[in-house]
């Protein structure tokens, strides 16, 4: 632009205020495109001509060049600042990663190890062990315990090793989770729970108070959707539990839950094969015969063997007569010295054993129990203990006495020790119980004995003193009936007659009484020989054909020649026949009767069948009774001792035989029994069936 005229505004401001006469603006220009313009002024007009133009348009060619490396070096450097922020940025970040990726790495080494010792260790207290020693150097924590819940009990137990407790003192940690809101909340929510600040005699439960807590983080131990119990981890030695704790110790916890699932399975199935053994060894050292104090005594020393850690089990028994419990047997610590009989109370009294009698429930205590009682109770206050656990003796609906478990040591009665106990009270009150039937049977056997004895001594005193004078009247009214003493008139025979018969009678009866008496005292020596059945059955029946003759009845014998002799004494099996036939006689109107006999191996059987009246159902198991006697409608029978069916019982007994009947009402009755077959040579030629009518 030359001169002030030039329209333009800028120029002519320049020219009002800077006498402005020309300007030359020429373009700087690079990368292909116009990233500025250089400005040339001059107060005199039309002072730009063309050479002068030329050369500054070179001029401005090279200066804008300059200016474009000066932007491009600045723009460098501001990104080289921007980058070793950027470097500077990234590395600290990095290096931040590196120490997450460490403590991953830590962490899963730390899973991966407790997953391979988990899985190699078959004991609880092993895998505790590992997994608490992991969690200190893991989290940097001074101490850590595992809690079980037991349903029964309602408790807390501690499994060992618990913070760094000893073995015997670990059991003492043992709570219920409401002795402690933070314990409950973490049990009722199943969410972890800490506390960075503690006060131990608010928030923690009583038999914590010895353990040393600032700080604790309690996770709970899952199995499906149920707590079952507590994993602690106490006292942070580098500042405040965070979320990363809450979160590896979570994960952690999974792990331990399942590991302790598996572990408490493999344990129930230990538990169950320990309680078998138990028991058989209770059982194996019984007494036998199973008499009432040594059994119990040997229960006693058994139970206490198997729970350890127990001071005193005693068992006590209830005695109807006095209701009164009294120590049948036990086993104690030698350090106790007591007399177990001054320990027998009434079953009414206001203690807690008398009160696990009468309601048949387990019952509990503790040393520092307030239940009513407590203080008065024996094994407190003379034995000393601080636990007692009282089981109920019990055997189908009746409650036979109480077993009493004691320790010195306080939380002692651990879970598992108390359902070991509840087991074998359980189990062991039958065994108790059959002793005290046994020496109940035995005395009244005793008795029973005592007084059979003298029934049969009683009985064959009798019968040897009846015979006499039987003997002698039976002697004179023959001589009469005979007419040795003179001419009878008809009356004073008819008299004489009935004499007669009921002397018969009288002669049978004592005559069965002697032989039963004397078979059941074992007085009768068998004489046993090879005995043809057919021969014995061949002469009863001949003394009885007159008697089938008269009542027109039929006798059969059914017994093959093959039938091989048996080992009997001949004099006792004809009575066995003599009474078996006259039984059958005695109640057949019609028929007649069948001997049959066949061939069982090492017995023969032997069947007496009649057509007779037969036998009620309920009336088969009576027969055989000493004087039981059938019915005849509703009459009983004219005849009979009802001695004959037990004196048959009793001899086919002696030879090791058997004998039943067999029978429907109006169809007959067959006796039956077997009898062992002889071992000798064969039996010579008997006479064939035969047959009276």
């Amino acid at each position: 632009m030359n001169g002030a005229e030039a329209n333009d505004p800028l120029m002519q401001e320049l020219a009002k205020r800077q006498q402005i006469r020309s300007a030359l603006f020429i373009p700087m220009e690079g990368d292909g495109r116009t990233w500025g313009v250089t400005a040339y002024f001059s107060r005199a007009p039309d002072n730009f001509p063309d050479p002068a133009i030329r050369s500054l348009a070179l001029f401005t060619e090279q200066l804008a060049l300059a200016v474009r490396n000066a932007q491009w070096m600045s723009q460098m450097r501001a990104s080289n600042k921007d980058l070793e922020l950027e470097v500077a940025a990234s590395a600290g970040e990095l290096a931040k990663t590196n120490q997450r990726l460490v403590r991953k790495v830590r962490e899963l080494k730390t899973i991966y190890d407790l997953a391979l010792s988990t899985a190699a260790s078959s004991q609880v207290e092993d895998t505790v062990r590992v997994i608490i020693n992991a969690v200190k150097e893991l989290v940097d924590v001074s101490a850590a315990a595992f809690f079980l819940y037991d349903k029964t009990s309602g408790r807390l137990d501690p499994l060992q090793p618990a913070f760094d407790r000893t073995p015997e003192q670990t059991p003492e940690l043992a709570c219920k989770p409401e002795e402690s809101k933070f314990l409950e909340r973490v049990m009722r929510e199943g969410q972890p729970q800490t506390l960075n600040f503690v006060e131990p005699s608010e928030q923690l439960p009583v038999s914590w108070h010895e353990t040393t807590v600032r700080s604790i983080l309690a996770l709970p131990l899952r199995q499906g959707e149920q707590v079952a119990g507590l994993f602690c981890v106490i006292n942070k030695t580098n500042g405040l539990f965070s979320d990363d704790d809450v979160r590896l110790l979570s994960l952690l916890t999974h792990r331990v839950a399942e590991a302790l699932n598996r572990l408490a399975l493999d344990q129930q199935l230990r538990q169950r094969v320990g309680d078998l053994s138990v028991l058989q060894d209770i059982a194996l050292h019984l007494p036998s015969p199973p008499a009432l104090s040594e059994t119990v005594q040997a229960i006693a020393r058994i139970s206490r063997a198997a729970l350890k850690g127990i001071d005193l089990c005693l068992f006590f028994l209830h005695h109807v007569e006095s209701e009164a419990l009294a120590v049948m047997g036990g086993d104690w610590d030698a350090k106790m010295q007591f007399d177990p009989q001054a320990l027998t109370l009434g079953t009414s009294e206001k203690l807690p054993l008398a009160a696990a009698f009468r309601d048949n429930q387990t019952v509990s205590y503790g040393f520092d129990s307030n239940a009513p009682g407590w203080e008065k109770d024996e094994l407190v206050g003379v034995l000393g203990l601080r636990e007692v656990l009282y089981l109920p003796l019990r055997v189908e609906q009746q409650t036979i006495g109480v077993m009493a478990v004691g320790c010195l040591q306080k939380n002692a009665l651990t879970s598992e020790r108390r359902r070991l106990a509840s087991l074998i009270a359980e189990r062991v009150a039958v065994m108790i119980e059959r002793s005290r039937l046994y020496e109940r049977l035995r005395s009244a056997n005793e008795k029973l004995e005592q007084i059979n004895h003298l029934k049969n001594e009683f009985i064959s005193m009798v019968s040897h003193e009846l015979r006499t004078p039987l003997t002698t009247i039976k002697g004179f009214v023959s001589i009469v009936l005979s007419g040795e003493t003179g001419p009878l008139k008809p009356q004073q025979k008819y008299f004489l007659e009935t004499s007669d018969r009921a002397i018969d009678r009288l002669t049978l009866l004592v005559s069965d009484l002697l032989d039963i008496s004397r078979l059941e005292a074992g007085q009768i020596q068998m004489q046993l020989r090879a005995v043809s059945i057919r021969d014995v059955v061949t002469r009863v029946g001949a003394n009885f054909a007159p008697q089938f003759k008269a009542q027109n009845l039929q006798f059969v014998i059914d017994i093959p020649e093959k039938v091989p002799a048996i080992l009997a004494d001949p004099h006792r099996l004809t009575q066995v026949f003599d009474n078996l036939i006259s039984n059958a006689l005695k109640f057949t109107a019609e028929g007649g009767v069948t001997v049959s006999a066949s061939d069982k191996g090492d017995f023969v059987m032997v069947s007496v069948k009649d057509t007779g009246i037969g036998l009620a159902k309920s009336e088969q198991d009576r027969v055989f009774e000493k004087f039981y006697q059938v019915k005849v409608g509703n009459a009983w029978p004219a005849k009979g001792t009802g001695l004959g069916l037990a004196i048959v019982k009793s001899i086919v007994e002696s030879h090791r035989g058997k004998v039943w009947v067999e029978s429907q009402e109006g169809k007959g009755a067959d006796f039956r029994f077997l009898i062992p077959r002889a071992r000798t040579g064969d039996v010579g030629a008997t006479p064939a069936a035969g047959r009276w009518s």
